[in-house]
C-alpha cells in the first residue's frame, strides 16, 4: 500500500477534536431529554427537578444548603467542610445555584463535556494499544458504544460523581499506557503532557473518589510487572532510550495523590474494623492467616470488611450477588478473587436478565449482550498481535475489576464503579474485532483485477479506499446521522407528552408524512440516480449538471407542492378518513405550512451528493443535525403559545439552515447550487433514465407509509396516532442505516464501477450485505426485547394511558423484526443504481408493496393496528428478498448465499419471538442455527477474500 495511500485512509478517521464535540452534543441533547423529558415520567424513579432518587436527589439538596450557606456567608463556605458536601459534583452544583439558580439542569454540559473527554480519550487509546486502521476504527467503535450506552446517563444526565471518576480513571490509563508504547525517548514536551494528562485525571477522581486512587495504583503496579516479566521472558532488555521508562511518571504522580489526599472517613472506619455486626450481632469476623505476611493480610482483610459492609447494606437491592460470601481469612479471599473478576468482567449474568424486569435493568442487560457479543475481539488480539503492552493494560483491568466487584457485591453500584475500565476492555476487543474484519477485506482489495462491465467506461480515479474507508467514514457519519434521528424521535416525544396521542399529534403526524410521502420518490432517488454520472464527469460537467438538474427538480417540486396546497383538504381526507370536518381542516392547514419540505428538497439531495463524492459527508451529516436541534429547542421555547404548530416552525427554520450550510460547503468544492434550466442533453439524459426506475421503485416503498396510515386512520385516530409514533421509533435504525448507506456506501459503490473493480464491488456489496443483517439482526432482538419497558417508561402517564403505550409497545415490536430486511434492501438498491440495474428493483418494490396492502385489508380489520404491522414487516420481507434476487447477477451471489442472508433474517425473527414468549428450547435452536450461519458466512468471506493472515506483526 502506498503512503498516499495510507494517509488518505488516515485522515478519513476523524480527529479527536471531532469525535469530543460530537460526543458532547450527543450527550448534552440526551441529557437534558432525560432529565426533563424521560425521568418526570418514571414516577417510581423520579424523585423531583428531573433527578432520580437516592444520590442524585442527595447531592442535590446537599447543593442547595451550601448555596444558601454561600449566599449568607460568603464563597468561603465553600471551602468548609461540610456533610456530603466534600465532594467536586456537589460544589460545582453549589456554585452553579448560587449564580444560576437551584436547578440540576446547570450541571449537564459540565456532565456532557465530561463524558466527551472520556469518549475521546478512549478513541486515542485505541491508536496506542494498536496502531494503524484498526486500532483507529477499534477505538471509534469502542468510543461510540460508551458514548451512547444509555446507562451511563444515570451519571452525565444526572449530578453523579461517576462522571469525573470514569473521566479520570481513562486519562491516567492513557497517560500511562502511552509511555509503554513508545519505542524511543519522548521529548521534554511530551513528558510535560503526559504528566498534565496523569495529574488532571487523578485531580478528577481525587475531587470526588480519592480511595480509587489506591485500586487504579495497584492496577498499573500489576501491568508494570507484567510489561517487566515480558521483557525479561523474551530476552530483550529494556533499552536507556526506551519510552517505557517514563511510564513511571504517572505512576509517580496517582502515588503522590494518595499520599496528600484527603483520608474518607467512613472508608476508614469500615476497614479498621476486623467484624461487621448488624442488630448487635456479628455477620462477619476476620480471622488472621499466618501463612502470609501482615500487610498483606491486613490488605485482604480491609477489602473483605468492604465487601461485608456493603452485602449486609445491599440487602435490599435486587441485584446483590454472592451476598452471603463473605471470606473470613485471607485463603478464602484469595480464593474468591477468580470468581470476583468474573463478576466483575461478565455481571449482570444472563440468568439474572428477565428477573423482576425494569427499564434499567433491561438496559443493562441489552449492554452486557453488546459486551457478550464483543468478549471474544480480546482473543483475537492476542492471538494476532501479542504484546507487552496488551498483557500489561489486561493485567490492569484484571487487577482492577478483580478488586472491585470483590469489595462491591451489589451489581448495580458496581456497574457504575467499573464503567470505565469495562470499556477499556471492550476497547481491546474492538480492535480484534477490527483487525479480523480489516484483514479479510484489505486481502480482498489487494487481489482486485480489472474486469469488464457492460456498459461501463474505463474512466480512472483515485483509490476508491475499500471498505477500511467505509468503515472509518461511515460509523462517525452514523453517529451523526443517529443524532439527527434521535433528534426528531425527541421532538415527537415531547409533542405526545404534550398533547396526548389524540387528534391533534395525529393530524400534525399526517402533515408532515405526506411531504415526505412525495420526496421519498421525486428528491431521494436524485442522489443514486447522479452518483455514478457524477463520478464520469469533468469538473466543467460537474458543474454544469448540478445546476441544471437543481432547476429541473425545483421547478417539478415547486409544482407539486402548489398542487398539495391548493388539495391540502382532499390529500389529508384520503389519510386520515374517519376524522371529524374541523380535525381535517386544521391537518390541512398544518400540511400548507409544511409543503416547503418538499419544494426546497432538491437543494439537500443534490448538495449531498456533491459532498459525499467528494468525502465530505460529515458535512452533510451536520448540517441535517441542525434540523431536530432547532425543532426541539423551538418546541421547547414556543409550545405552550403554538402548540404542535411550534414544531413545523422549527422544522422550517431548521430546514433552512440545513440548506444554507450544504449550499455553503457545496460552493467551498467549486460547484455553487445555482439552479439553470439551460438545456444540456447527454448528462441529464443519462441521470433521468437512471432516475425514472429508481423513482418507480421509491413510489411502491413509500407508498406503504400513505397506505398504512390510512388503514390506521380507519380503525381510529388514537391508532393512526400509535401507528406514527411506533414508526419514529423503528425508523431511528432504518433511517440511520439508509443515510449511512446513501452517504458512504453509495459513493463507494459508484466509484468502483466507474474504475470496472467488478471482484471488488462483488465482495464488498456481499460482506456489506452480512455485515448489515448481524448489525440489524441485533438491533431488532434488542428493541424486541425492551420494546415494552421503554415504551411505557417514555410516553405513559396523564396523557398516555398505560394500556395505550401497551399497544405501542406490541406494534414496535412487530415493526423491530423488518430492520434486516430494510437494510439489505437499501444496500441491493444502491448497487443496483449504480450499477445499471435499477428496473430490476422495480418488481422487488412493487411485490413488497401488494404483500403490505394484501396484508392491510385482511388482518386490519380484525387485529387493527397489529395487523398493521405485521403486513408492513412481511412486504419488508418480500421486497428484500426478491431485490437479492434480482440484484444477484450485479453481485453475484449464489443461491447458496442468499439462503444463508435470508436464513440469518429468519433466525433473528425466531430468537426475538422466543425471548418475548420465554422459550428457552426454541432460543437454543435459534441459537445453534445461528451459529452455524455465521460459520457459513464466515467461510464465505474468508474465501472471497484470502485468508486472514496469520503473521504476527512485530511490536510498534
Amino acid at each position: 500500500m502506498s503512503v498516499e495511500r495510507e494517509h488518505a485512509r488516515s485522515r478519513e478517521f476523524p480527529s479527536a477534536p471531532l469525535v469530543w464535540s460530537i460526543v458532547f452534543v450527543y450527550s448534552l441533547l440526551m441529557a437534558l431529554a432525560f432529565q426533563k423529558l424521560f425521568v418526570p415520567l418514571m414516577p417510581g424513579l423520579h424523585a423531583g427537578h428531573g433527578l432520580l432518587q437516592n444520590d442524585a436527589i442527595y447531592f442535590h439538596e446537599v447543593a442547595v444548603a451550601m448555596a444558601e450557606r454561600i449566599s449568607a456567608g460568603g464563597w468561603s463556605e465553600l471551602w468548609t467542610s461540610y456533610p456530603g458536601g466534600d465532594t467536586a459534583n456537589v460544589k460545582l452544583l453549589a456554585t452553579l445555584y448560587v449564580i444560576l439558580g437551584p436547578d440540576p439542569i446547570w450541571f449537564i454540559p459540565f456532565g456532557a463535556a465530561l463524558h466527551a473527554l472520556a469518549a475521546t480519550t478512549l478513541y486515542l487509546l485505541g491508536g496506542i494499544a494498536w496502531p494503524g486502521a484498526a486500532g483507529r476504527l477499534g477505538g471509534l467503535i469502542a468510543a461510540i458504544l460508551f458514548a451512547v450506552f444509555p446507562s451511563s446517563l444515570q451519571w452525565y444526565a444526572q449530578n453523579h460523581k461517576d462522571v469525573f471518576a470514569i473521566a479520570g480513571t481513562l486519562l491516567i490509563v492513557y497517560a500511562w499506557l502511552q509511555p509503554l508504547a513508545a519505542t524511543k525517548l519522548m521529548r521534554i514536551g511530551g513528558a510535560v503532557r503526559i504528566a498534565l494528562i496523569a495529574t488532571l485525571g487523578a485531580a478528577l477522581i481525587v475531587s470526588v473518589r480519592a480511595y480509587l486512587l489506591q485500586l487504579i495504583l495497584v492496577g498499573m503496579l500489576a501491568g508494570v510487572f507484567v510489561f517487566v516479566a515480558g521483557t525479561i521472558l523474551r530476552g530483550r532488555r529494556t533499552r536507556p532510550k526506551s519510552g517505557a521508562l517514563l511510564s513511571i511518571l504517572p505512576i509517580g504522580i496517582v502515588l503522590l495523590s494518595i499520599l496528600i489526599a484527603p483520608h474518607n472517613a467512613d472508608v476508614e472506619r469500615i476497614t479498621s474494623q476486623d467484624n461487621v455486626a448488624t442488630a448487635g450481632k456479628p455477620v462477619w469476623t476476620w480471622n488472621r492467616s499466618d501463612a502470609l505476611p501482615e500487610g498483606i493480610d491486613k490488605l485482604l482483610m480491609q477489602i473483605s470488611a468492604i465487601r461485608a459492609h456493603f452485602a449486609g447494606a445491599g440487602q435490599l437491592a435486587g441485584s446483590l450477588v454472592d451476598g452471603s460470601r463473605l471470606p473470613s481469612d485471607a485463603m478464602s479471599a484469595l480464593a474468591y478473587a477468580p470468581r470476583a473478576l468474573a463478576i466483575g468482567l461478565f455481571a449482570p449474568f444472563p440468568n439474572t436478565w428477565k428477573e423482576r424486569p425494569s427499564i434499567v435493568r433491561l438496559i443493562g442487560a441489552s449492554e452486557t449482550l453488546v459486551w457478550y457479543l464483543l468478549a471474544p475481539g480480546v482473543a483475537l488480539f492476542a492471538i494476532y498481535r501479542p504484546s507487552r503492552l496488551l498483557f500489561a493494560g489486561l493485567a490492569f483491568a484484571a487487577t482492577v475489576l478483580a478488586i472491585m466487584s470483590f469489595g462491591q457485591p451489589v451489581v448495580g453500584t458496581l456497574y457504575r464503579l467499573r464503567f470505565g475500565v469495562w470499556m477499556f476492555v471492550a476497547l481491546i476487543a474492538a480492535i480484534g474485532w477490527s483487525h479480523v474484519l480489516l484483514t479479510v477485506l484489505k486481502a480482498s482489495e489487494s487481489r482486485q483485477e480489472p474486469s469488464r462491465m457492460a456498459g461501463i467506461g474505463t474512466t480512472t480515479f483515485s483509490d476508491p479506499g475499500g471498505i477500511t474507508g467505509i468503515a472509518a467514514s461511515g460509523a462517525i457519519v452514523t453517529m451523526i446521522w443517529l443524532l439527527t434521528v434521535l433528534g426528531f424521535l425527541f421532538r415527537d416525544l415531547i409533542l405526545v407528552n404534550a398533547q396526548g396521542l389524540g387528534g391533534e399529534i395525529g393530524a400534525v403526524f399526517s402533515a408532515f408524512m405526506i411531504p415526505m410521502f412525495f420526496f421519498t420518490f421525486m428528491s431521494a432517488p436524485l442522489a443514486e440516480a447522479m452518483t455514478r454520472h457524477f463520478l464520469e464527469l469533468s469538473e466543467t460537467e460537474k458543474r454544469r449538471l448540478v445546476q441544471t438538474l437543481l432547476g429541473y427538480a425545483t421547478v417539478a417540486l415547486v409544482t407539486v407542492g402548489i398542487i398539495i396546497f391548493i388539495w391540502a383538504d382532499a390529500c389529508i381526507s384520503v389519510v386520515i378518513s374517519n376524522a371529524d370536518a374541523a380535525m381535517v381542516k386544521r391537518s390541512a392547514t398544518m400540511l400548507r405550512w409544511c409543503t416547503p419540505f418538499l419544494m426546497f428538497s432538491a437543494w439537500t439531495v443534490i448538495g449531498g451528493v456533491v459532498l459525499n463524492v467528494n468525502h465530505r459527508a460529515r458535512d452533510v451529516a451536520l448540517a441535517q443535525l441542525t434540523v431536530p436541534v432547532i425543532a426541539v429547542t423551538t418546541i421547547l421555547l414556543f409550545e405552550h403559545e403554538l402548540g404542535v404548530y411550534s414544531a413545523i416552525l422549527g422544522m422550517l427554520i431548521g430546514m433552512a439552515v440545513n440548506t444554507a450550510i450544504v449550499a455553503y460547503c457545496s460552493r467551498s468544492l467549486g460547484l455553487p447550487l445555482v439552479p439553470s434550466l439551460a438545456r444540456r442533453a447527454e448528462p441529464v439524459r443519462k441521470v433521468l433514465a437512471n432516475f425514472l426506475p429508481l423513482a418507480i421503485a421509491a413510489l411502491f416503498t413509500g407508498a406503504s407509509v400513505p397506505l398504512n396510515y390510512s388503514f390506521a386512520g380507519t380503525v381510529n385516530i388514537e391508532a393512526l396516532s400509535s401507528w406514527a409514533l411506533a414508526n419514529k421509533f423503528v425508523q431511528v435504525v432504518t433511517t440511520t442505516a439508509g443515510f449511512a448507506i446513501g452517504a458512504v456506501v453509495l459513493p463507494h459503490l459508484g466509484r468502483l464501477v466507474v474504475q470496472r473493480r467488478v471482484t471488488q464491488l462483488e465482495n464488498d456489496t456481499y460482506f456489506l450485505l452480512v455485515a448489515g443483517s448481524w448489525i440489524a439482526g441485533v438491533c431488532a432482538l434488542i428493541v424486541h426485547v425492551l420494546s415494552e419497558p421503554l415504551v411505557v417508561t417514555l410516553i405513559a402517564g396523564d396523557k398516555v394511558t398505560y394500556s395505550q403505550a401497551q399497544e405501542l409497545s406490541s406494534v414496535l415490536r412487530i415493526g423491530s423484526l423488518q430492520l434486516p430486511f430494510v437494510v439489505s434492501a437499501a444496500l441491493s438498491l444502491r448497487l443496483a443504481a449504480v450499477s445499471g440495474s435499477s428496473w430490476r428493483v422495480v418488481i422487488a418494490t412493487a411485490l413488497g408493496f401488494a404483500t403490505n396492502l394484501l396484508g392491510d385489508s385482511l388482518l386490519t380489520p380484525a387485529m387493527g393496528v397489529l395487523g398493521i404491522a405485521m403486513a408492513s414487516t412481511a412486504g419488508a420481507g418480500v421486497s428484500a428478498t426478491t431485490m437479492l434476487l434480482c440484484t444477484r447477477s450485479r453481485s453475484q451471489l449464489s443461491l447458496i448465499a442468499i439462503f444463508v442472508l435470508i436464513g440469518t433474517w429468519g433466525v433473528f425473527v425466531a430468537l426475538s419471538v422466543a425471548f418475548n414468549v420465554g422459550s428457552a428450547s426454541v432460543t437454543v435452536i435459534a441459537l445453534m442455527a445461528l451459529g452455524l450461519l455465521s460459520w457459513m458466512q464466515w467461510v464465505s468471506i474468508s474465501r472471497r477474500g484470502g485468508k486472514i493472515g496469520s503473521t504476527r506483526l512485530e511490536e510498534s
